[in-house]
């Protein structure tokens, strides 16, 4: 979840923010927009801004529309609009509780390649003084650029 930013906008549908204001909601609010984090084993990545607020099963079909396969295994926290679209599109389904202390299913799935690109993707938007939320799926789609750049053979 990254704070939901309107630089630039002119309308506001709120009091304006000065700098080093936080966010009054903490938690899941509609103050926040949620960004998909997506990778495969083959090293393929992806990040797609879903939604404000919580995600829901509809949000996350339009992510991984054509994405996915019978074959895939989708790893993720407890949330149940995960579990809703594992289910309606039959894919096997890999839930952690991160609040138990579960880190791997079948000493096999786990989420940690994620949570390192979540941590990438914050250290990244760090280096800009918020970004409007508009314009957020083009700074995801530059971080990813910079790390196929930066992962390729051919320097």
């Amino acid at each position: 979840m990254l704070c939901l930013f309107k630089k630039g906008n002119r309308n506001l549908d709120r009091k304006t923010k000065k700098r080093g204001v936080k966010v009054s909601k903490t938690g899941i609010s509609n103050k926040k927009v949620a960004v998909v984090a997506a990778c495969d084993r083959s090293g393929n990545k992806d990040f797609k801004v879903a939604t404000r607020g919580y995600i829901s099963k509809k949000d996350l079909d339009n992510v991984f529309k054509g994405k996915h396969d019978k074959a895939d295994v989708l790893c993720s926290d407890s949330q149940r609009s995960y579990a809703a679209f594992a289910k309606e599109n039959i894919i096997t389904h890999k839930k952690f509780n991160a609040s138990k202390g579960e880190r791997t299913v079948d000493k096999v799935y786990h989420v940690q390649n994620v949570n390192n690109m979540d941590m990438r993707l914050r250290k990244f938007m760090d280096s800009f003084n918020g970004v409007a939320t508009k314009y957020l799926q083009n700074y995801l789609n530059w971080l990813l650029v910079l790390e196929k750049i930066n992962n390729s053979t051919c320097k």
